[in-house]
């Protein structure tokens, strides 16, 4: 089995809040997503909303021995700043895009 990398997952707040943010570690981008979005309440989600993550980025390899993906930090507040690897969600094409990608244009 690969080793676990360590992501930093952003909630878009949006109307000068905070954004949501989690640092977990998982498998891939899609894994720490998922963990994150099913994670412990904050932001909008307190007051009922569906979040959705809008970036998540590679932040390195992990040294935490556990093989389980798991939350590290988080739900903290401040503002999301992507940064190496990032991948970015079209919720018009409900599709993860690497940051290159998300900025071509598509038919």
């Amino acid at each position: 089995m690969s080793e676990l990398n360590i992501y930093e997952v952003m909630v878009w707040e949006g109307g000068g809040e905070p954004d949501t943010i989690y640092i977990v570690t998982a498998y891939s981008h899609v894994e720490a997503v998922d963990l994150a979005e099913r994670g412990p309440q904050s932001g909008r989600r307190e007051i009922g909303f569906h979040v959705k993550a809008g970036a998540v980025c590679l932040i390195g390899g992990s040294r935490i021995t556990s093989v389980e993906p798991q939350i590290i930090r988080g739900p903290f507040r401040e503002t999301g700043i992507t940064r190496g690897e990032t991948w970015l969600y079209d919720s018009d094409y409900k599709k993860w895009f690497t940051y290159e990608e998300y900025y071509k244009p598509r038919s």
